[in-house]
């Protein structure tokens, strides 16, 4: 199953920029609301995860820019970079509850 079978639309997509991680990001939809997300290449998830207490676009700058504690934005952010030098299209999916997400950080 395609993650569009899930509910998933896209949203935006990753490209290579001249921020701390070497990436960037564009959003066309979705970006003040807090969602389920997942970066895909093709129809393969690399990666799934919850906006907690943040809009989807705060959460992809935190991989635009991670803190030097925050190890997992890092290590998430060079795959992506990775990728991108690769020539591959990482896109950001986004899923919206028609429920309130309640998620305890």
């Amino acid at each position: 199953m395609e993650p569009h079978d899930y509910g998933f639309t896209t949203v935006g997509k990753w490209k290579l920029g001249n921020s701390k991680s070497g990436i960037d990001y564009s959003l066309n939809n979705l970006k003040n609301k807090r969602v389920i997300y997942a970066f895909s290449e093709g129809s393969t998830i690399k990666y799934l995860g919850v906006c907690g207490s943040y809009t989807l676009s705060k959460r992809m700058s935190g991989y635009k820019n991670p803190g030097p504690s925050q190890t997992t934005n890092i290590r998430i952010a060079a795959n992506i970079k990775k990728c991108l030098e690769n020539n591959q299209t990482i896109e950001i999916l986004a899923l919206h509850p028609k429920s309130p997400l309640n998620i305890k950080d």
